[in-house]
């Protein structure tokens, strides 16, 4: 979002028609966004309030590439559930959901994982295949201290 612009403008384009606007306030009401933050700045957004009115821009856009990286965090359960419900709505238009997510919960909603490790793809299929899963690769034993061995 700009800073410098209020959210109403952003979502819905300079001068929008009354449908758009409609349209707006439809998506708005789906998100739990009240018709005052129209008027507000981003930064007088909570981080959960400016995730759902990117979200609200992504359905209203019309574009056929919508990008979402760590779109949920800052949602209460209800509002993040309610976005992953519109990712695959618009996935099921037809338009290309690229979702970016550290949440195996979240990446499993996917009809496809690829999974990057140290730059590299380490999986690319199908997100209902057992080796989807991210299995923790850390090993956290102690480093042996100066004196021991």
């Amino acid at each position: 979002l700009d800073p410098s612009m209020k959210v109403g403008p952003q979502v819905t384009g300079p001068r929008p028609s009354r449908e758009r606007r409609q349209r707006q306030r439809e998506v708005f009401d789906r998100f739990h966004l009240a018709e005052a933050v129209d008027r507000l700045y981003p930064f007088q957004l909570s981080g959960g309030m400016a995730r759902r009115v990117l979200v609200s821009t992504a359905v209203l856009s019309g574009a056929s590439l919508i990008l979402a990286d760590e779109p949920t965090p800052g949602m209460d359960l209800e509002m993040a559930l309610e976005a992953l419900q519109c990712f695959r709505e618009l996935a099921d238009e037809g338009r290309a959901v690229v979702l970016i997510t550290h949440d195996n919960s979240i990446a499993v909603q996917a009809d496809r994982i690829i999974r990057l490790e140290d730059g590299q793809v380490v999986y690319d299929g199908d997100s209902r295949a057992p080796e989807a899963i991210v299995q923790p690769t850390l090993n956290f034993e102690p480093a042996e201290q100066e004196g021991d061995a």
